[in-house]
């Protein structure tokens, strides 16, 4: 039987929050269909809860998911509070 150690509690609650898609392996949180950082991606590799399959599928994703992040940010419009706020600045 394995102890219970602080991290293990920790990646288990962490891993009570994710799920795993199921036509591709990828790790995605409940909350937002988001893939985790890496990091967190290792500890649920190594804690036995996704295959390594699974991480590698997770860490091409997650790349992606960024990608669009950035994307969508520097193509993004500003609001008209924004707009008015950024001119108000200028006197």
């Amino acid at each position: 039987m394995m102890k219970a150690t602080a991290k293990g509690v920790k990646v288990y609650e962490q891993w009570s929050h994710a799920y795993v898609r199921d036509h591709d392996g990828v790790v995605l949180w409940k909350s937002n269909d988001r893939s985790p950082f890496a990091d967190v991606l290792g500890d649920f590799l190594a804690f036995g809860y996704i295959s390594q399959l699974s991480y590698d599928n997770t860490v091409v994703a997650k790349e992606e998911q960024d990608m669009l992040a950035v994307e969508a940010y520097l193509n993004r419009k500003p609001s008209g509070e924004q707009l008015f706020e950024r001119n108000a600045n200028r006197y």
